[in-house]
């Protein structure tokens, strides 16, 4: 992907959810800190995590790699859910009738 110029607002970044959180996760931030580097514009990754069994442990790695694209220059932050169980149904953690009350009004939409 090739950029034009720099964007004429010093206030543009690109905020975004990258395209590999799993195994691919170190090459999906790679191409987000390339984007950002490119563009000349920050980069915020949103929703940081380490999908699938597999990643569970590799927050360090992951929170490594973010400091390292930072000490070359590029200029990134991230974020995480900000509660625990980020995979569950957007209602846990809601009370019951809420759950209801949302399913019943979707589906007579």
């Amino acid at each position: 992907m090739r950029w034009r110029a720099r964007p004429p607002s010093s206030a543009a970044f690109t905020p975004r959810n990258i395209r590999n959180e799993g195994d691919s996760i170190l090459a999906a931030l790679d191409e987000a800190f390339r984007i950002g580097r490119e563009a000349g514009i920050p980069v915020e990754i949103w929703h940081l995590k380490a999908a699938g069994k597999a990643n569970w442990g590799r927050m360090a790695e992951i929170v490594a790699h973010i400091e390292q694209a930072r000490r070359s220059g590029v200029d990134v932050a991230a974020d995480t859910y900000a509660y625990p169980a980020w995979f569950k149904h957007v209602f846990r953690g809601h009370p019951p009738w809420l759950t209801t009350e949302a399913t019943r009004s979707w589906s007579s939409a």
